[in-house]
């Protein structure tokens, strides 16, 4: 596994194949580990917020997670890294659950986004094994009842939607009492799948403008917008102090 640094931050190089086979070995080994998807304002955040960052640095897998990440690697070395997102991670994953027989449990977003995930990949992996849902709006005294339902649970593979950097720290905070081996910071993976967010079309997808997808839909988003065009900055300062130090 290839491992580069954007703005400081690391992402690792993998396919989806190889990603679905590192999951796989990660949960027959039992050790409670958790997968991180990487994009630009993660890395923004990361940046401002060492408790995060070093949450990202201890990840088992920090996979790229958007077009401004691919950009940044492959301005700053040249090379060309596949997209792993969350919200078709847990498909693929789910997927492999089925087949091999571990279960699964879904935690975060709204009750009506998570129980239609659910029951979405229900209706895709038959064969998949449920132990278990959640919102994500619990009151903070209930997270010991929380966790405690999880434990008793006993999945194999943990998605939380709860958003960034805040699932992220969830996980932090509870995966040794847990117990699960394999958790995944999903974001709002839940409200895709159940569809009550629709997704940018293949073609925004394909070409990296999903941002302008999203700014159409969602107008209030313009502030988090404007911020890639911070990280493109900070990028291309990098990449040109890079060409500095090396001439």
């Amino acid at each position: 596994m290839r491992t580069y640094r954007v703005l400081g931050i690391r992402v690792d190089s993998l396919s989806f194949y190889d990603t679905l086979v590192e999951a796989e070995r990660l949960i027959i080994r039992g050790v409670p580990s958790y997968i991180v998807s990487l994009s630009a304002l993660t890395v923004l955040r990361a940046r401002t917020d060492p408790e995060f960052a070093s949450i990202i640095r201890k990840s088992a897998i920090v996979s790229c997670d958007g077009t401004g990440v691919k950009f940044a690697v492959q301005l700053l070395y040249g090379k060309n890294i596949r997209r792993v997102s969350g919200v078709d991670l847990l498909p693929h994953l789910c997927g492999l659950c089925a087949e091999r027989g571990f279960g699964v449990y879904f935690l975060g977003s709204k009750k009506e986004s998570v129980s239609g995930a659910v029951k979405m990949m229900k209706t895709r992996f038959p064969e998949l094994k449920v132990k278990g849902f959640c919102d994500g709006f619990y009151d903070e005294k209930n997270v010991k009842y929380v966790v405690s339902g999880i434990k008793k649970a006993a999945p194999q593979v943990l998605f939380i939607g709860l958003g960034q950097p805040a699932q992220e720290k969830w996980i932090n905070s509870h995966k040794a009492e847990l117990g699960v081996p394999l958790l995944l910071g999903v974001g709002g993976s839940f409200d895709v799948l159940s569809g009550h967010l629709r997704r940018a079309p293949y073609l925004f997808q394909k070409t990296g403008l999903e941002w302008a997808y999203r700014l159409f839909m969602e107008p209030w988003r313009i502030k988090r917008i404007l911020r890639l065009f911070d990280f493109l900055w900070l990028v291309l300062k990098e990449k040109y102090s890079i060409r500095r130090n090396n001439k």
